[in-house]
């Protein structure tokens, strides 16, 4: 369901199919979840361990008490972040 969501969004924000692209969705127990968007050869272990890591440094920098009180939540890391290439070795 969350990657049909996702998927919509991206359709309506960026005005294109995404049939060459592909949306990891890793939704967790602490109620967040990261999108990561790819073209269909990026590795998807290394998608999903790239979330991981993402959303652990998050829950480091915002516990969950945090992120319940506010409103807003900044993660600077990620402005306009686009990742290199990697390959499938």
């Amino acid at each position: 369901m969350l990657k049909r969501i996702v998927r919509t969004l991206l359709i309506r924000v960026l005005g294109t199919d995404l049939v060459e692209y592909v949306s990891h969705v890793y939704a967790r127990t602490e109620s967040i979840a990261g999108v990561l968007i790819s073209d269909k050869d990026y590795p998807i272990r290394v998608a999903y361990s790239l979330l991981t890591k993402i959303l652990d440094e998050f829950l480091q920098r915002y516990p969950l008490s945090k992120i319940n009180s506010s409103s807003s939540l900044d993660f600077p890391e990620l402005h306009g972040v686009r990742l290199p290439r990697k390959d499938k070795h």
